[in-house]
């Protein structure tokens, strides 16, 4: 993403065509990302049926006939935000982040150089037992509401 602000920054007026193609770029991006969340959700809810009764229940006590599906709506779905925080933690669309030093730091008692790469594993910290409780289970509850969150406890 720097990089393609980098590049956009040069321009000092953008063209329809580079509007255009970034927009697309950004669809496509976000088209797929989407769409494999949804993917792994549903296949957790089948293989969790009663988390998918609990979710079906709470669909159904918001979206009464007649009410339209708005934004609000699908944000006042706690359990549906535990569904798809849960889905991600156990398939998060990118496995790694990468950030680089700008400035000589220490995390905790260790001493980066500035230029420094420092990999962060997001795929093995969300599967990490000492960070999750039976990290491979998919269990919505952990970011309930209504329920203490693991990293808390």
């Amino acid at each position: 993403m720097s990089l393609l602000l980098k590049h956009l920054m040069c321009f000092t007026e953008l063209s329809s065509e580079v509007i255009l193609s970034q927009c697309v770029l950004f669809f496509l991006v976000g088209y797929d990302t989407t769409s494999s969340c949804l993917s792994f959700a549903a296949y957790n809810l089948a293989m969790n049926p009663q988390f998918q009764d609990m979710l079906a229940k709470e669909i159904d006590d918001k979206i009464q006939p007649g009410t339209k599906l708005t934004y609000d709506v699908v944000n006042d779905m706690p359990f549906l935000d535990a569904v798809i925080s849960e889905t991600l933690r156990l398939y998060p669309p990118v496995v790694i982040l990468e950030r680089t030093a700008r400035e000589d730091i220490f995390v905790r008692e260790f001493p980066v150089k500035k230029g420094t790469t420092i990999t962060i594993p997001i795929y093995s910290l969300h599967r990490d037992p000492n960070l999750f409780r039976d990290p491979d289970k998919f269990d919505p509850s952990r970011f309930h509401q209504s329920t203490t969150r693991v990293w808390d406890s």
